[in-house]
């Protein structure tokens, strides 16, 4: 059925290519309503080639509406041609108003720039916004290569960052970052040690010294002990 409906779509697509339905949408981007605007730009996902690109990147540079261009780069990333993940980080960092739209954005483009997404985290520097940006884009991408610098930024000195390093750590859900976990659960905000809390309870099976401060914190001081060793990171096989 999926087959039959996506060879639909591709007839219907070329159909609309052949009477100029997406040149006519190219330039609906640039006049009219806003939400005519928008739809225009949606519906430019089915049509992924190098004018659309183009387009929709002059949308970018000469568009002075947010919305429009968060449109514009959401069917940019859709179309796996998202800008460079520097210039996303830097304009969604240095925006007046945080949106999910960044979020939901920098998600996808760290999923098509993994290797970048990495490297920027790396870089001393980086405002707290861009760090909470790649920090949530990365774990959930579940790119098991930033449990290292994760762990770096839940030392940060800013909160915010410190619980989004947790929260990534806890999303990434792999059991090399229990001790950046446990860590986290004495730390002076309590935003942290909740955040640290729920990640080891996604994670679990993690022995606990009795005597560790954590032990105290972690189901009123019980320790959490695997039945068995656990195979091929199956965590179903993992019991509190």
């Amino acid at each position: 059925m999926s087959r039959w409906f996506g060879a639909r779509i591709s007839d219907l697509v070329a159909t609309c290519q052949q009477t100029g339905i997406d040149e006519a949408l190219r330039k609906r981007v640039f006049q009219g309503s806003r939400a005519g605007r928008m739809a225009a730009i949606e519906a430019l996902a089915l049509f992924p080639a190098r004018e659309t690109v183009e387009a929709l990147n002059r949308v970018l540079d000469q568009v002075r509406d947010n919305e429009v261009c968060m449109a514009a780069l959401r069917t940019l990333v859709e179309l796996g041609q998202a800008p460079p993940l520097q210039y996303l980080v830097w304009a969604f960092s240095s925006a007046p108003v945080a949106s999910q739209d960044h979020v939901l954005i920098t998600r996808r483009a760290i999923e098509q720039q993994p290797d970048v997404a990495l490297e920027l985290l790396n870089q001393p520097g980086q405002p707290a916004r861009a760090r909470i940006l790649l920090a949530d884009g990365l774990g959930a991408a579940g790119d098991y290569r930033a449990i290292g610098p994760l762990g770096e930024l839940s030392l940060d000195t800013d909160q915010a960052v410190r619980t989004e390093a947790i929260r990534s750590l806890g999303l990434l859900g792999h059991p090399a970052s229990m001790p950046i976990l446990i860590k986290a659960l004495t730390d002076s905000h309590w935003g942290v040690r909740a955040v640290a809390c729920e990640a080891c309870a996604r994670i679990g099976g993690v022995r606990v010294p009795t005597d560790d401060p954590a032990a105290g914190i972690l189901s009123g001081g019980s320790v959490l002990k695997p039945p068995r060793p656990c195979s091929g990171w199956d965590r179903s096989e993992w019991k509190l």
